[in-house]
C-alpha cells in the first residue's frame, strides 16, 4: 500500500519506521471501483485490528479474500433472406456462424469460453451462450445457395446479462460480368475491340437488357456486361464475332455465377471469365524437290495490292505466320534465292476459317549446269558440199528426276551472230524429255546442208525450259565445245580483183576470150568429178 493507492478519506498511519499502517479498532472495506470487464462487490467487509503484547506491530489483521465477477453477455442471430420482391421474410434455415473474441485473431484460436458456433434454426433464429466481457467477431460460415454471406461485424460485449440482438436479411447472389479476350497459343490479352458476344442463362434464355442482347470489346479486349447477373450454374458467354485475324470459337464459354467465383473491383463484385481464341496459323516450308529445306531463301508476304506484309530468311524449319485475317488473299513471294538456287515462282492462297494449320509449300530448284559438244559427222570440222548430221549432245545436271524438261537447240552463224537459216528458216530444233536422274546427257540433231556454206564456224547454243519458263541456257560463242567448222570445197575459184583479160574480151579480143572460157570449162568439169566422189565417200 502507498499514497497513490489512495482514493479518498483520512491521512494515513505510519510507524516508527515510516511504513504505512492501519490503526487499532474496526475496519469497514467495501468495493467502489470494479477492474474493467468484472462487476462491483457489494458486500462489506468487517475486519477488527487489536494490539498484539507491547509491540508496535500488529498480526492479527486477517485480509478479506474478495471474489470478482466477470460481467457475462449473449449474442442473438435473427437471419432471413429473401429479394426482397415477395416482402416476406424468409428463415434462412441451418445458416451457421462463429463468434469468438478478436483479441484472440481467429476461431480457432481463442479459448473455448470466449467462442461460440451458432445455426439459424427453423423459426430464423440462434443465440449463444453467455459469454464473457469483451469485443467479439460474427463471421457467417454458410448460408443457402445463390444468398450472399453477411459481411464480418464486431459486438462489444459489456452490460452484464444484456443480449445483444441482430436481424440480419442476406439478399441472393448478384454478379457483374467481365471477359477477356486471350490468344491460346501464347495466353496473351488480344486488344481488339468490337468482339461480340451473347449471355445465356442457365435456363437456356439470351439476356436481354434495355433493347440489347450482344455487348462488344472495347480497344483492351474487355467486354464488360452493363447488368447484374443472378446467382446460377450453367452461364454460357457465346462468341459472334470473332477478332480479326482469329477463329470464330466453335463452343460457348461456360461459367457459373457464384460468390467463390467473384471478387471486387472498383466496389463492384465481378466475376472475370477468360475466352481464349486460335489464330489462324500459315506454315510455309521452303523445300528442294525431295522435301529437304532450303535455308536463306528471303521471302515476302504481299497483300492484295502488293504491300509487304511480312519478309523473312527461310531456315532449317516451316516458318508460321500468325492471326492473318481470315479470307483475305496474299502472295508468297521470293525476293531472293540462295545462291545455286532458281527464283521461285510467286504462289497465292486465301486464309481458310479454320484454327488447323494450313500449309503452303515453295518448292525450289537449283539452277541446272549445261554443257554441250557439237559434232558434224561426229567430227569438229568438215568440207562443204553435201547433207551432214549436225549432233548436238547436251550434258546436265541438277535437273529433277521425273519432270518434264524442253531443250531447244539453235545453229548460230558465228560470223553474224543470227541463226543460220536454211531452206528459208531458221535452223532449230525443240524436244522434250523426262531425266530419271539429277544428271545425264540428251541429243539434238539436224540434217546441216553444206552446200552453199562455203567457209563458215558454227556455234549451237541452248536454252532450258520447264513449265514454259526459261531456267538455263548455254550461249557462249567461244566455247569450242558448241563450235564446228565448215571448210571450203576444194576446187573453187574466188575472184577478189577483175583481171585485165575480161577487158579484152569486152574489146573484142577472141583469141583470149576463148582461152579464158576453156580453162572455166576445165574448172568446172574438175568441180564435179570431186563432187562425185565426195556423195561417193558418204
Amino acid at each position: 500500500m502507498d499514497e497513490s493507492l489512495k482514493v479518498s478519506g483520512d491521512n494515513l498511519f505510519y510507524n516508527s519506521m515510516g511504513q504505512i499502517t492501519l490503526p487499532v479498532g474496526t475496519l469497514l472495506i467495501q468495493e467502489t471501483k470494479a477492474p474493467e470487464g468484472y462487476l462491483i462487490d457489494p458486500t462489506v467487509y468487517v475486519r477488527n485490528i487489536t494490539p498484539d503484547g507491547t509491540l508496535e506491530a500488529v498480526n492479527s489483521y486477517n485480509a478479506p479474500v474478495v471474489q470478482e465477477q466477470v460481467i457475462m453477455g449473449r449474442i442473438q442471430i435473427v437471419k432471413h433472406t429473401d429479394t426482397g420482391v415477395t416482402k416476406v421474410e424468409t428463415p434462412e434455415v441451418g445458416a451457421t456462424f462463429n463468434i469468438y473474441l478478436v483479441s484472440a485473431g481467429s476461431y480457432d484460436a481463442a479459448p473455448a469460453s470466449t467462442r461460440a458456433q451458432l445455426t439459424i434454426d427453423k423459426d430464423g433464429f440462434a443465440i449463444s451462450p453467455y459469454l464473457p466481457y469483451g469485443l467479439y467477431a460474427v463471421e457467417q460460415t454458410s448460408g443457402w445457395e445463390g444468398s450472399k454471406l453477411m459481411e464480418p461485424f464486431t459486438v462489444m460485449i459489456g452490460e452484464n446479462g444484456k443480449t445483444y440482438s441482430y436481424i440480419i436479411n442476406n439478399q441472393r447472389f448478384y454478379s457483374y460480368l467481365k471477359v477477356v479476350k486471350v490468344d491460346a497459343i501464347t495466353g496473351v490479352a488480344i486488344p481488339a475491340a468490337g468482339v461480340g458476344f451473347q449471355i445465356i442463362d442457365p435456363d437456356g434464355q439470351k439476356l436481354e437488357w434495355w433493347g440489347a442482347d450482344t455487348w462488344y470489346t472495347d480497344g483492351s479486349g474487355v467486354m464488360k456486361l452493363p447488368c447484374e447477373l443472378e446467382y446460377g450454374r450453367g452461364y454460357q458467354a457465346v462468341e459472334v464475332v470473332a477478332p480479326s485475324g482469329y477463329v470464330l470459337a466453335d463452343a460457348p464459354f461456360q461459367f457459373d455465377v457464384l460468390p467463390e467465383n467473384a471478387a471486387q473491383e472498383d466496389g463492384l463484385t465481378v466475376i472475370t471469365l477468360t475466352a481464349p481464341n486460335s489464330p489462324t496459323q500459315i506454315s510455309v516450308a521452303k523445300v528442294d524437290y525431295q522435301g529437304t529445306f532450303v535455308a536463306g531463301a528471303t521471302l515476302q508476304l504481299l497483300d492484295k495490292d502488293g504491300n509487304v506484309a511480312a519478309e523473312w530468311v527461310t531456315g532449317d524449319a516451316p516458318h508460321i505466320l500468325y492471326g492473318l485475317p481470315i479470307g483475305a488473299a496474299y502472295t508468297l513471294h521470293e525476293a531472293a534465292a540462295p545462291e545455286g538456287w532458281l527464283l521461285a515462282e510467286d504462289m497465292t492462297f486465301t486464309v481458310q476459317d479454320t484454327a488447323e494449320v494450313q500449309t503452303i509449300t515453295m518448292e525450289d530448284e537449283r539452277v541446272p549446269e549445261l554443257h554441250t559438244t557439237a559434232t558434224v559427222d561426229g567430227k569438229k570440222s568438215v568440207v562443204a558440199g553435201g547433207v551432214y548430221e549436225l549432233k548436238d549432245v547436251v550434258a546436265y545436271a541438277d535437273l529433277i528426276p521425273g519432270r518434264e524438261y524442253q531443250l531447244t537447240a539453235k545453229v548460230m552463224d558465228k560470223a553474224t551472230g543470227s541463226v543460220l537459216t536454211q531452206d528459208g528458216e531458221e535452223l532449230m530444233k525443240t524436244i522434250s524429255f523426262t531425266p530419271a536422274e539429277e544428271t545425264g546427257t540428251v541429243e539434238i540433231t539436224f540434217a546441216l546442208d553444206t552446200t552453199l556454206l562455203g567457209s563458215k564456224e558454227l556455234v549451237i547454243f541452248e536454252y532450258l525450259s520447264k513449265d514454259g519458263r526459261e531456267i538455263a541456257d548455254h550461249v557462249d560463242m567461244l566455247d569450242e565445245e558448241q563450235t564446228v567448222q565448215i571448210e571450203p570445197a576444194i576446187g573453187i575459184i574466188t575472184i577478189k580483183d577483175k583481171p585485165s583479160f575480161i577487158e579484152s574480151i569486152k574489146t573484142g579480143d577472141v583469141g583470149i576470150g576463148a582461152a579464158v572460157i576453156a580453162l572455166l570449162c576445165a574448172a568446172a568439169a574438175l568441180l564435179v568429178i570431186v563432187l562425185h566422189k565426195r556423195k561417193k565417200q558418204n
